[in-house]
């Protein structure tokens, strides 16, 4: 479960208030079959919090992979991409 610190700390931050990870906040994007949360319709970015839980992103062997993994590589080719760590 989270406290949900971190996105009140990025929304005090931000002029925008687009920090959410609630899937009711996902809109249509051209281009992308996934509907997108706010943070990418503005900054072009995903953030996911990890603290331990699974992705639901298989990696190219079938296996459930964390946040960290899953986003080190492309989900159809699985090339390497690069993520940013933030650290509070």
């Amino acid at each position: 479960m989270t406290s949900g610190e971190l996105e009140r700390k990025l929304n005090a931050l931000d002029p925008y208030k687009i920090w959410t990870w609630d899937s009711s906040s996902r809109k249509s994007y051209q281009g992308f079959t996934k509907k997108q949360l706010p943070m990418w319709h503005k900054y072009r970015v995903e953030l996911y919090p990890h603290f331990g839980q699974p992705s639901g992103i298989l990696d190219e062997y079938g296996h459930q992979q964390q946040f960290p993994a899953a986003f080190r590589k492309t989900r159809d080719s699985f090339l390497p991409k690069g993520i940013v760590k933030i650290i509070d």
